[in-house]
Formats: structure tokens, sequence, C-alpha cells
């Protein structure tokens, strides 16, 4: 089985990164950040540089390699909800709810790549982000026993299942704590959602935006992990029965 320690598979895959970040860097205008997305990237940034700062036969520079690629995707035009802004509330509440969480490291990983592929048409978006993130991963080194861990996690965020996984019932949680914000902020998320949906119709997004969301109020509880339903369950369920009145009309 070949390794990072091969020269050659090693090269190669330092290549295909150059390229990855060359093609990503190159389809986003130079001036696409606002100050606020700037200062979020590089608060990120050094978020990811101390997650991988165990990987110490990776050099720094494969390392900020690695972060370009996600910078590019997060940072895209396009990314109106689904940006560094949605990765940096999940990470105030993983702090939030540290305590509850077995395998830090594997979350925090999920976190930063969860969404990291986001094509609205798709169904697979989860799947090739989790494939990112194995590409990633061998060129970051890190242990096969912390990725298998991380894939787990990522596909837990499609919501189509409860998770018996501790840590992949409390990923999914952090995923959909954007329901639980105050009212006016859940009404602006929701307009910034329907921006990125914009090859949608209106009756279009609006009967997907109905199945996902009727799904989760059909649960006995949103939230899985028995700290963070107490905490959050009665402001999400509120928002999201609001938000499903709100889409009646193009139904």
């Amino acid at each position: 089985m070949r390794t990072f320690k091969d020269a050659n598979y090693r090269k190669m895959w330092e290549t295909h990164f150059a390229f990855w970040t060359l093609s990503f860097s190159s389809a986003v205008n130079s001036d696409r950040f606002t100050e606020q997305t700037k200062h979020q990237a590089t608060t990120m940034q050094a978020r990811y540089m101390s997650l991988l700062s165990g990987c110490s036969s990776t050099s720094e520079a494969v390392k900020s390699r690695c972060f370009a690629v996600l910078d590019s995707l997060y940072s895209a035009p396009s990314r109106q909800f689904h940006n560094w802004q949605h990765i940096e509330s999940l990470f105030e509440y993983f702090d939030r709810f540290s305590f509850v969480i077995k395998a830090p490291q594997a979350v925090s990983l999920a976190i930063f790549y969860h969404d990291a592929i986001y094509d609205e048409r798709a169904d697979d978006n989860e799947a090739r982000s989790a494939s990112l993130y194995a590409e990633h991963a061998l060129l970051l080194g890190i242990p096969a026993v912390i990725s298998k861990e991380v894939v787990i996690l990522i596909d837990a965020t499609r919501h189509i299942a409860a998770q018996t996984h501790t840590d992949a019932a409390v990923m999914a949680d952090l995923d959909l704590m954007p329901l639980a914000v105050r009212s006016d902020v859940f009404r602006q998320n929701s307009t910034k959602v329907r921006k990125e949906f914009s090859s949608l119709s209106d009756k279009e997004f609006s009967r997907r935006q109905f199945k996902f969301m009727s799904a989760l109020l059909d649960r006995s509880s949103i939230y899985q992990t028995p700290v963070i339903r107490d905490a959050m369950e009665a402001g999400a369920r509120q928002n999201v029965v609001d938000y499903l009145k709100s889409l009646q009309p193009e139904l």
C-alpha cells in the first residue's frame, strides 16, 4: 500500500492539490470578500492550522494549500449562507457543548468539511465533501482511524436517520443549530438560503424545503443530544413551524 511517505505518491498529491487550489482560486473574483468574510476566513484558518498541529510530519505549506481549497469553496460568491460564517457559528456551538463530544478532533474536521461541496441541485453533497476530506487527509497524514470517524460524522449531516453514535448525533445537532436562532435571524438566514437555490423556481424550492422541514418536525425531537435538545428544541420548533406557514402559498 502506498503511503504519503512515498516520494512519488506525495508529489502526485501535491501536484493534484496545487491544481485544485489554482482552479478554485481563479474561479473566484479577487474582490469577493467583505471585511467580515476576510476576518472569518482568517479566524477559521488559525483554527484549522491549530487543529492540524499534531500532523508534525506534514509541512505548513501543505496544510495551507488544503485550507486554500476550503477557503475558495466557502468564500465563493454563491455561498450566501453555507459559508465561513456558518462554519464559525458551528464552532461557537462546538465550544459551548464540547463537554459532550467524545472525539473533538474528528468533530472539528467534520465541521470544516461537511459543507465543502454544496451544489443546490445535487443529492450527494455530503458524499463528495467526505471524498474531498479523504483526499486532504491522505495529503495531511491524518490517521485512518480518525478519518473513518470524520466520514461518519459528515454523513450524519444528511439528517435522514437518527444517530446511535454519540458524536454523530452531536454533529447532526450542530448542523441544525441555525434553526434555533432568534426569529429575525432565522428569517434572514432563510433569505440567504433561498439565494443559494436561485436556479430553482419558487415552487420547486418551497416543496424541497417543506419536505425537509416537515420531516424534522415529525420527529419526537429535532435534536438528539439531551443537553442540546433541552437548550434549543423549543426555539427551533417554533421557527420551523413559522417557516412552513410562510411556504404554504408557494406549494
